[in-house]
């Protein structure tokens, strides 16, 4: 028996197949995945990894000579005490047009070292309003301002069917001292 005569005998076509070609193109398909992808990706994982070991030594050296010269800088980036209306007019401004209602605030300086270039003052205001209005109004108070820090935050509802609540915000202003 010829060859010819053999694979006439068994009469593969597609139609009647079509689950051993669909798995013979998954394994080739498997195969060359295995052979040229994985090698790759191992590699570019391997140099993620000495990436991140590299910032992570980083991150743990101590600051020397560095240190030094950005607290220089934090203190040139500070304001004076001058600027401490416009925080509060910010503060105010932010308030209503987030439809959050400004009922109190008060300023209070802090004591400090005798030595330092740096002074503090404490801002407590109350607030009513819903929280995603307070969340945009923080977040636009904070990066409008260098000095100014978020202390305490203090939320309260009378009852809960009721969408508005009070708000306490407790605020650190940090200025240069005047020279």
């Amino acid at each position: 028996m010829s060859f010819i005569k053999i694979i006439t005998q068994f009469h593969f076509t597609p139609h009647q197949h079509w689950p051993w070609l669909a798995g013979l193109t998954a394994l080739c398909f498997s195969a060359a995945m295995g052979f040229v992808e994985l090698p790759a990706l191992r590699a570019q994982n391997g140099t993620l990894a000495r990436q991140v070991k590299m910032l992570q030594t980083q991150l743990r050296t101590p600051l020397a000579a560095g240190g030094a010269q950005r607290a220089f800088d934090l203190r040139e980036r500070l304001a004076t005490i001058e600027r401490l209306p416009v925080v509060a007019s910010d503060l105010q401004e932010l308030s209503v047009k987030n439809g959050l209602l400004l009922s109190d605030a008060t300023y209070k300086p802090l004591a400090d070292s005798a030595n330092s270039d740096v002074s503090r003052m404490e801002i407590d205001a109350r607030l009513k309003g819903a929280y995603p209005a307070l969340k945009k109004t923080l977040a636009d108070l904070l990066a409008g301002h260098d000095g100014l820090a978020l202390e305490s935050l203090a939320l309260r509802r009378s009852r809960a069917a009721e969408p508005s609540i009070d708000i306490e915000v407790r605020f650190t202003y940090f200025y240069r001292k005047a020279a």
